[in-house]
C-alpha cells in the first residue's frame, strides 16, 4: 500500500479540523453529497438521521451505483 503526500495531508488536515484546531477545508475534488439528485439527497438525509435502516441503505447502494459511488468516495 503506497501513500500519497496529497493524501497525508487530506488526513492530517482533517484530523486537526476534527480536533478544532483549523477549520475545515472543502476539496472541490471530491464529490459531495450536495451534487446528489432530490431524490438520492433525500435518502442520504434520512439515513444521515437514522430514519433509514443500515441494511436498507446498503440495498440502495447496491440498486444505485451513482449513490454508491459518491457515497463511498465521502466515506472511504
Amino acid at each position: 500500500m503506497s501513500l500519497h503526500v496529497s493524501g497525508i495531508k487530506g488526513t492530517v488536515a482533517s484530523f486537526l479540523a476534527e480536533l478544532g484546531i483549523i477549520e475545515p477545508v472543502a476539496d472541490v475534488s471530491t464529490p459531495s453529497l450536495q451534487s446528489l439528485s432530490p431524490e438520492r439527497q433525500l435518502l442520504a438525509d434520512c439515513y444521515a438521521s437514522g430514519q433509514i435502516e443500515e441494511w436498507a441503505w446498503q440495498r440502495h447502494l447496491d440498486e444505485d451505483p451513482v449513490l454508491a459511488a459518491q457515497f463511498r468516495c465521502m466515506n472511504p
